[in-house]
This record gives C-alpha cells, structure tokens and sequence, in this order.
C-alpha cells in the first residue's frame, strides 16, 4: 500500500477514536501506526525501536514521544470511554500506547488486504 493512502486511512482510524489533531501525540500516533504496518512490527520493543525512529525524525526526546501518544490516547479515553470500551473491550482501564497502536495497525492490515 503506497504510503499516502495509509497515511490517510490511519488518521481516518486516529480521528474515529476522537483523537484531536491539536496534540503533538496525534502526529506521532499516526507516524508509529505507520512504521508498525510498513515494517510488520509488533508490540515488543515499541519503547526502543518505533519511538526511537520517530524521536529521531523530529529531533525529540524518545521520553516525549511515548508522553505525548500518551496524552492524547488519555484525552480521548477521559472524553469516550464508551467508545473505546466497544474497541477494546468491557475493560475499566485506559488502553496502552502499544494497544492503540496494535489495533489500529491491525485495521490497517486488514484493510490493505
């Protein structure tokens, strides 16, 4: 898949999470999203190899990176759980960076098909 059109279909998955664009972590979402579908990355070692990558490329802290996703994904959480509780399950806790990052990932994948 050219990397345009997954660009695009990766913000349309961040934003139907109700992820906003004002958040520097929106951007980095969408860039790990990317690395993870374009290198058939998985969830082990997110922290060192696709944070790391995108730390780099944006002359940040690696530690800003996993904040800043962070942040965002709270956000969202605190504004929808019920949004994301139908996504990820019943579950009373906010899903994980490398959670977010995995299932839209797998959206991705499976739409790409």
């Amino acid at each position: 898949m050219e990397d345009e059109k997954m660009w695009v279909l990766t913000e349309d998955h961040v934003r139907q999470l109700g992820i906003s664009m004002t958040y520097k972590g929106y951007y980095y979402l969408i860039c790990a999203v990317v690395f993870t579908v374009n290198t058939g990355y998985r969830k082990a070692d997110l922290y060192k190899e696709v944070y790391a990558d995108i730390a780099r490329n944006n002359n940040v802290s690696v530690e800003c990176v996993e904040k800043c996703i962070r942040r965002c994904i709270e956000k969202s959480w605190d504004a929808d759980k019920q949004k994301y509780s139908g996504l990820f399950g019943n579950n009373r806790r906010r899903p994980t960076n490398g959670e977010v990052i995995a299932f839209i990932s797998s959206c991705i994948r499976l739409e790409s098909k």
